[in-house]
């Protein structure tokens, strides 16, 4: 085999996959199955199900701008353009259903700026949004 081919094949192998894998399941599976697995459920405690729950922060003040201010979302190496595809995906994929009828797709220009203020207080203020959902599930339910 010839250097320059071994080089190319190399380069083949150690390339990062997303330079050519522009599809959001795709993406969604390199950079965050890892942790949120591929049905979405979270795997262990410390990490976040968004199976049937993710679409449900749309839904309360500030749940849109969480999501992509989480760590995960604001430091991932994926550029605007994919992590907003991937975001979109992820909230029609895991939804729920019933969450996302009214749903706004997030924009390039709305990713971009919400991933450059990150959250500090990641737990805090995810918890402060489980409980705003949970107030608006009690009065959206019937008596």
């Amino acid at each position: 085999m010839t250097f320059l081919l071994r080089c190319i094949l190399l380069l083949l192998c150690v390339l990062p996959t997303r330079l050519w894998a522009k599809d959001p399941a795709t993406l969604f599976m390199l950079e965050c199955q890892g942790c949120h697995l591929a049905d979405g459920s979270g795997g262990m405690s410390s990490i976040p199900t968004l199976q049937n729950h993710v679409a449900k922060f749309l839904g309360v003040p500030g749940g849109r701008e969480y999501l992509v201010q989480v760590p995960g979302v604001a430091f991932s190496s994926l550029s605007d353009q994919d992590t907003t595809a991937v975001l979109n995906w992820m909230l029609t994929k895991f939804g729920p259903m019933e969450s996302i009828r009214q749903f706004v797709p997030y924009t390039v220009e709305e990713v971009s700026i919400l991933r450059k203020k990150p959250l500090p207080e990641i737990t805090r203020r995810r918890a402060d949004l489980m409980l705003l959902m949970q107030q608006s599930e009690s009065i959206a339910a019937p008596g």
